[in-house]
C-alpha cells in the first residue's frame, strides 16, 4: 500500500531532521545485496582453497601448508560470517522488492536449462 503525499511529506521531513542532526547518517548506505552474495561466494572460495591446503598438508606434512589451511579456512568463514551478517542486518529488506535471483544470478535456471537438453 503506498504512502500519501501527507505521510510522504511526514517522512521526508523526519529525514531532513535526522540528517540535521547527525550528518555522519547521511554517509552511511545500505548494503547491496549482490555485493554481499559476492562476499559470500569470495569467503566460500577462499574455504575451499583451504581445505586444499589442508590436503597438501596431509600429503606432504609441511608446516607451511597447514598454516595456510588453517589461516584460509578461517579467513573465508570470517568473509562470510560478516556478509551474512550484513545482510541480515541491512540488505534483507530491500532483498524482497528486487528478489533472490540478484543476489544468486540465475544459476538454478541455468542449471535447469543446462540439464534439459
Amino acid at each position: 500500500m503506498p504512502l500519501s503525499d501527507r505521510e510522504q511529506q511526514i517522512l521526508q521531513q523526519i529525514e531532513k531532521g535526522l540528517l540535521t542532526e547527525d550528518p555522519d547518517l547521511a554517509s552511511l548506505e545500505p548494503e547491496d545485496p549482490s555485493s554481499a552474495g559476492r562476499r559470500i561466494k569470495v569467503g566460500a572460495l577462499v574455504f575451499i582453497l583451504g581445505i586444499g591446503f589442508l590436503v597438501a598438508f596431509f600429503a606432504t606434512s609441511w608446516l607451511l601448508f597447514g598454516l595456510a589451511s588453517f589461516g584460509a579456512m578461517v579467513g573465508g568463514i570470517v568473509v562470510i560470517a560478516t556478509a551474512v551478517r550484513d545482510l541480515a542486518t541491512k540488505g534483507f529488506r530491500d532483498l524482497g522488492r528486487r528478489g533472490w535471483s540478484d543476489l544468486f544470478g540465475d544459476w538454478e535456471g541455468k542449471l535447469r536449462d543446462r540439464y534439459r537438453k
